[in-house]
């Protein structure tokens, strides 16, 4: 069977990407926005733990930043489910309660449809109301949690900095710790409470609306998870925002971590603020605030990929959040360059080398 351009279309403006693959995808609440039609889960194409698959209801199109699986409404079912184009075509026309062309709607589907539309009416309404509590929560956690925070001076926050070479002493003489900065005593974390090195996620507008949680021990190293890596966890809809280094500058330099951000401001000159967006989902959906004319992108050396499918080379996830926001800021006027950083190290391990070769020649001198 054939369908028009015009029958599609309008499948695809009745029925949204998100429901198509939310039918297989649970998305993950702390990284996906439905305000803004930005989703994210983990990919139902290859096993993963950790949400690496997007899905934007502007495009109608989803993306696996993993193995690199892309596609439409239609393509979702015919990749996942191995059907054909017409019988993802009928799959994507039952959810949004369209007839197929050249069939005539018996009483009973037509009562059928009404009542899915009912359906969908009320859902997406208490889904208005459930998404609205849940947002007023967060605001008041993020508050408290921010609130009962101090200056990292003097705390385990200043000793965690200082296992990873970063030193006030190191910075511009008669320069303090960021307000963006503090230092909480006893966050919880699963059963337990643990101090914690804290940053106030600030979105366009300046509003704190998240805060950023790196988990430490009581000798002021981070905390590990089973796999070695370090717990780090957001609070919040982060997403758009950033940890504000600095005030807002012509020129802006952006990271992902907090201590990459602090490492570039050590290798750069004070001419322009840093900011850490804290992912490479924070990365690509940063929102640009008014009076930056230059975005300076210092992106994250991760490690290249093969795509599991293809068994082609994959550019690393960092690097491409970072082009993303490059065009985009392009897009809107706002001149944009990418700096990536020796593969496998991100520019805290730069700062890093450069701050032990400088203290071996002046051990020699």
């Amino acid at each position: 069977m054939r369908f028009t351009d015009q029958f599609l279309d309008d499948l695809r403006e009745r029925v949204s990407i998100s429901d198509v693959v939310g039918t297989r995808v649970t998305w993950e609440r702390s990284k996906t926005r439905p305000q803004r039609g930005d989703y994210w889960g983990c990919c139902p194409f290859h096993g993963e733990s950790r949400p690496s698959f997007h899905c934007e209801d502007k495009k109608g199109r989803y993306h696996c930043f993993g193995c690199g699986a892309s596609g439409n409404h239609f393509k979702f079912f015919m990749d996942l489910d191995g059907v054909t184009f017409p019988r993802a075509v009928e799959i994507v026309a039952s959810l949004a309660g369209v007839s197929l062309p050249g069939s005539e709607e018996t009483a009973d589907e037509k009562r059928e449809r009404m009542k899915r539309e009912a359906d969908r009416a009320r859902r997406n309404v208490q889904k208005e109301a459930d998404d609205r509590r849940e947002q007023e929560r967060k605001a008041e956690s993020v508050r408290s949690i921010w609130e009962g925070g101090v200056a990292i001076a003097g705390t385990l926050a200043e000793t965690y900095l200082r296992t990873r070479s970063i030193e006030l002493a190191d910075f511009p003489a008669g320069m303090a710790w960021m307000p963006s900065l503090r230092f909480h005593s006893r966050l919880k974390l699963g059963t337990e409470r643990h101090p914690a090195l804290i940053g106030g996620v600030q979105s366009k507008s300046r509003k704190l609306v998240a805060v950023w949680r790196i988990f430490l021990g009581p000798d002021g190293k981070a905390i590990s998870d089973k796999e070695g890596k370090k717990v780090k966890l957001g609070f919040g809809p982060a997403t758009g925002g950033a940890v504000r280094l600095g005030p807002v500058t012509e020129t802006l330099r952006l990271t992902e971590g907090i201590e990459t951000g602090l490492g570039v401001m050590l290798l750069t000159k004070p001419n322009a603020s840093t900011w850490a967006t804290l992912s490479t989902s924070g990365m690509m959906n940063f929102e640009i605030p008014e009076g930056v004319k230059r975005l300076e992108i210092y992106a994250d050396g991760d490690r290249h990929r093969l795509n599991n499918k293809t068994g082609d080379l994959m550019e690393p996830p960092g690097i491409v959040a970072a082009k993303k926001l490059q065009e985009r800021a392009r897009q809107e006027g706002v001149e944009a360059v990418v700096h990536p950083s020796p593969e496998p190290d991100d520019w805290l391990d730069v700062w890093v080398q450069r701050k032990k070769d400088e203290q071996r020649i002046s051990h020699y001198r």
